[in-house]
């Protein structure tokens, strides 16, 4: 079964940079996408939180060798004009 046939798509947002930081005895691992909306250009979006600096790097890598990160959202209604 695919998404499409219950009514999601899958959107994908490119990264443009990931930074992994140390914070209150936690690995943070935080993203910056390419700008939708006006906010996200300076905005840094979680990850995840990670207990070892190993794990929280190897995320990060994959972050950025991907690419992009997913959302899944209800698809937009088809629209179609018929003229007469």
């Amino acid at each position: 079964m695919d998404i499409s046939e219950i009514g999601l798509e899958e959107l994908k947002h490119p990264i443009v940079a990931v930074r992994v930081q140390y914070s209150n005895g936690s690995w943070y691992v935080e993203y910056r996408r390419k700008p939708h909306y006006f906010l996200d250009a300076w905005w840094w979006f979680d990850d995840g939180i990670f207990k070892k600096y190993e794990d929280a790097k190897f995320r990060a890598e994959v972050l950025a060798a991907q690419g992009y990160v997913s959302e899944i959202v209800k698809q937009k209604p088809h629209v179609f004009e018929v003229k007469s």
